[in-house]
């Protein structure tokens, strides 16, 4: 009786600890694995092919001079013209403020001052905004007797595209399943190719002010229960003709 009951409470006693000895190597496993996890979430590296082949820019200088003359009072219309085709770049293509400088202490400083006057017209007729404008002085260190223009400068980014095509690793024997160096290049070129303006890359554009007239327009034939569409012609939409048909 005695070695009966010694028996069945060995057997008790040493079922636990055996099941605690599996649970344990289990958790062990497990712990590997979630750490492995942790590690090693998908297959594709951290290192983006944005990185891998970034698209950057290139900034220049675009620079216009208007010289005016010590007695001279107007400009003339190809200064005029000449000075809309710049500011017309800028628009389309400038980056940050548009810096005008204007001589001091220069035989024709009054004279530049005067000119600032149509200076501003052709500016107001270019629709540059005028916060973006930075009016400075500047004093010229040699010859102040000479005239000086008026500089007007802004900046300019090209895009600088990156090289594809290069291939050093072996693509049908990769057993880390990694995309290959190559991977996302001509996204990324053709990225940087479509780009209308590259400052653009730099950050956002600023909103254009909304168009008052046409929100008054939408707004009084929503109240009369109007078609709030615009109307276009059957040319310039592009639609098939009856003729064609």
């Amino acid at each position: 009786m005695v070695l009966s009951v010694s028996g069945s409470h060995q057997g008790f006693t040493r079922r636990p600890l055996y099941f605690l000895a599996i649970l344990a190597v289990v958790g062990a496993v497990a712990g590997c694995r979630s750490h492995s996890a942790a590690l090693h979430t998908s297959s594709i590296p951290k290192t983006s092919w944005t990185d891998r082949h970034p698209v950057t820019l290139a900034g220049d200088t675009v620079r216009h001079d208007v010289l005016v003359g010590p007695h001279l009072r107007k400009l003339t219309k190809k200064e005029k013209d000449q000075l809309e085709v710049y500011l017309n770049g800028y628009l389309d293509n400038g980056a940050g403020a548009l810096l005008v400088r204007v001589p001091e202490g220069t035989v024709n400083e009054a004279a530049s001052l005067q000119a600032l006057g149509e200076i501003q017209e052709v500016i107001w007729r270019a629709a540059v905004d005028q916060a973006v404008i930075n009016y400075t002085g500047y004093t010229p260190v040699a010859n102040p007797d000479a005239p000086y223009p008026i500089v007007f400068t802004y900046q300019v980014y090209e895009t600088v595209l990156p090289e594809c095509g290069y291939i050093t690793d072996n693509l049908a024997g990769s057993a880390a399943n990694k995309p290959s160096d190559n991977f996302g290049c001509s996204s990324q070129r053709n990225l940087g190719a479509m780009v209308a303006n590259p400052s653009d890359l730099r950050s956002p554009r600023h909103r254009t002010p909304a168009d008052r007239q046409r929100r008054s327009t939408v707004f009084e034939k929503y109240r009369r229960g109007e078609d709030t569409s615009t109307q276009v012609a059957d040319e310039e939409a592009g639609t098939v003709s009856e003729v064609a048909e």
